[in-house]
Parts: C-alpha cells; structure tokens; sequence
C-alpha cells in the first residue's frame, strides 16, 4: 500500500513540476494563444521566410560571380594561346624571310 501511495505522490509532483514548466498551475485551463502571439508567430515565419530568400539570393549571386571568374579566366587563357600562336607565326614568318628556311 505504501509502494502504491508513493507511486501516486511521484505521479502528481511530476504533474504539477509539468504544469509549472509549461506556465500554468495544476488542474487550470490551458489558456488558448492570444492575438499578440499569434502575431509574434507570424512575424517569425515572414522573418524567417525573408532570411531564406536572402540566403538563396546570395547564394545565387556567388554562383553567378564564380561563373563570371571562370569565364573571364578562359577568356584570357584563350587570348594568351592566341598570342602565343601569333608570336611563333610571326617567328616563324622572320626565319623565312631571314635566313630562308622552309618551315
């Protein structure tokens, strides 16, 4: 009888120590949500929406400067390998003219 009753205190602490935790004291109403929270709520979901859109925008704009980078990269590594096939054209070009080499 003893187990039983001690069982039963222990259930009830844990209870009210529930009820406390959740800001209401036993065996009161659970109050319903006010218009100000759910306000609160709602401008945490637009905040939070609006931080996604930022945080895909930025990371739009990174993907579109790395691929610019990698354009403009190619872009003169193409140009150098032109230059490149200029000068020993143009090299060539003195070679004959020079000394008469058949190239």
């Amino acid at each position: 009888m003893e187990e039983v009753r001690g069982a039963v205190m222990v259930k009830d602490l844990l209870l009210y120590y529930a009820d406390v935790v959740a800001g209401y004291q036993l065996n009161d109403e659970v109050p319903s949500p006010s218009p100000s929270s759910l306000v609160v709520v709602v401008v945490v979901l637009v905040l939070v929406l609006v931080l996604v859109l930022v945080l895909v925008l930025v990371l739009v704009l990174v993907l579109v400067l790395v691929l610019v980078l990698v354009l403009v990269l190619v872009l003169v590594l193409v140009l150098v390998l032109v230059l490149v096939l200029v000068l020993v054209l143009e090299l060539v070009e003195l070679l004959r003219a020079t000394w008469g080499f058949n190239v």
